[in-house]
């Protein structure tokens, strides 16, 4: 069977164990992690330094295709600009002559006018009225279409109106032109990614990146024919150290994690192995009690526990029926020594004080005479000492004392026996005893009336007769009634004797 005290050692044992299994397993699970987190580390390393210079491509190609793009969309914007300064030139030299008319008047209003169409895409123009030239001298030396005309390296845009008389030229250099946009926009974007940078077909940086030539990192340049320019991107190498920091910081909050998992695993374990141990012990406990008490039900009331169904186990019944009939013949056998023994102490007391009565009685001795029995002898009231044994042997017994507080020398000690052995005679639960002491001459009677029984064993009665003979008395059986006991004590009045 178990105890709580095994049971706490088992219950510390397997939470130990468990501990310890669940600290070293999570021990070599995170190790486990750790090694692989480095691994992958290198690995990831490796492909984010492939991914960023990848990704440095990509942008530089994607930058050469602006340019691309921007100078299409220029030289487009560029023919259209020239369209629109011709019909401008023209509307203004119609507005000029038809106001002023004559020459000399109106030269000053169309130096103004070529003057002011010339700022719009740095634009070269010659106006040339009569024998009037305006603008910048332009040398062409070719035939013209009236329109926009592709040159070598310019666009020239011919026009001649017949009233009033005059020709005009405007002429833009579209290469310089689309480098000013081209540059001009990469300038803009610059503010939206300081990464990328901008060559052009010398190799001179144009658009640079703030010291990128002297960081490691991963970059990308290539050249356009289409647009004269090299477009470059940079990625800095601390790029890759910020995304392998965030994956050793990602690692570490992972770890974390599994840190408190396993801590907080053990926590749980711990906490509900003790209610769980605690809960059994309550159920052993009460089991253990009901075991206990069907045990002692059985061995008072003479039962039988082969057939109880807390003891089919193990052939439990069984083994406790024969342990109980064995302890209750022993019992039954120690009871009667015990009470044949008892009987035998008090009959050698007896045969002792009986005896020692006698050798004093015939004793010539006065040393005998005077000081043993003198020494036995006290003066008392028989009423206290028979309240004061009642208060001690049975105070729950009713009990009712007529008669006054008279003194009597006799032998307290015997006395006190005697009476206690009286009240020792019935145990019934509606047990009543009734005292009455009358003086009569020489002599102190005491009657007990003992409601509850109406016999006495006659060794019982041989007992109290020879305890009131050590008294010098007679105890009689005063007379017979149903239900009652009716006794006398008579003792000698020896208080104003002289011994």
């Amino acid at each position: 069977m178990f105890s709580g005290d095994l049971l706490r050692r088992y219950f510390r044992y397997f939470v130990l164990i468990v501990s310890i299994i669940v600290v070293v397993m999570g021990f070599f699970w995170l190790n486990f992690l750790y090694t692989r987190h480095q691994r992958e580390l290198t690995s990831i390393e490796e492909s984010t330094a492939i991914y960023l210079q990848e990704e440095a491509r990509n942008q530089a190609r994607l930058l050469e295709q602006w340019g691309e793009e921007i100078k299409a969309n220029q030289l487009i914007a560029l023919e259209d600009l020239l369209v629109q300064q011709a019909s401008l030139l023209k509307a203004g030299v119609y507005d000029i002559f038809t106001a002023h008319g004559a020459q000399g008047e109106n030269r000053a209003d169309l130096e103004r006018l070529i003057s002011n169409l010339s700022l719009s895409g740095d634009l070269k123009i010659q106006l040339v009225v009569g024998e009037l030239s305006l603008g910048v001298p332009l040398e062409i030396g070719e035939d013209l279409a009236e329109g926009n005309n592709y040159l070598e390296d310019k666009i020239v845009n011919y026009g001649h109106v017949t009233s009033p008389d005059y020709y005009f030229w405007i002429q833009a250099n579209p290469q310089e032109y689309v480098n000013q946009k081209i540059e001009g926009s990469f300038r803009d974007f610059a503010l939206w990614d300081d990464d990328i940078y901008l060559k052009d077909s010398r190799g001179k940086l144009i658009l640079p990146i703030g010291g990128y030539h002297d960081e490691e990192g991963f970059y990308f340049e290539e050249f356009n024919d289409y647009t004269g320019y090299s477009y470059g991107y940079f990625i800095s190498k601390s790029a890759l150290s910020q995304a392998i920091d965030n994956r050793k910081d990602l690692f570490e909050s992972f770890l974390r994690s599994h840190v408190v998992e396993i801590v907080g695993f053990l926590i749980i374990f711990i906490v509900t192995t003790f209610v769980i141990y605690r809960r059994g012990l309550q159920l052993i406990e009460g089991y253990y009690t009901r075991l206990n008490d069907e045990i002692l039900d059985a061995f008072r009331n003479e039962l039988s526990l082969s057939q109880s169904p807390n003891f089919q186990h193990f052939a439990l019944g069984d083994s406790f029926d024969s342990i109980i009939r064995e302890s209750r013949l022993r019992s039954q056998d120690y009871e009667e020594k015990i009470d044949k023994l008892s009987k035998e102490l008090k009959k050698n007391k007896l045969d002792r004080l009986l005896l020692e009565r006698k050798i004093m009685r015939l004793s010539e001795l006065p040393f005998t005479k005077e000081i043993l029995h003198n020494y036995s002898l006290e003066n008392f009231s028989p009423r206290d000492l028979i309240e004061l044994i009642h208060r001690k042997i049975d105070p729950d017994m009713s009990i009712e004392i007529l008669g006054s507080k008279e003194i009597i020398r006799s032998d307290l000690g015997l006395f006190s026996g005697l009476v206690e052995e009286i009240f020792k005679l019935s145990r019934d639960e509606n047990r009543n005893y009734s005292i009455r002491i009358v003086r009569d001459g020489g002599q102190m009677l005491i009657y007990f009336t003992l409601k509850g029984m109406d016999g006495i064993e006659d060794d019982k009665m041989q007992e109290l007769k020879n305890r009131a003979k050590l008294l010098d008395g007679v105890f009689l059986r005063h007379q017979l009634e149903a239900d009652t006991l009716h006794l006398v004590l008579s003792l000698n009045d020896i208080r104003n004797e002289e011994v």
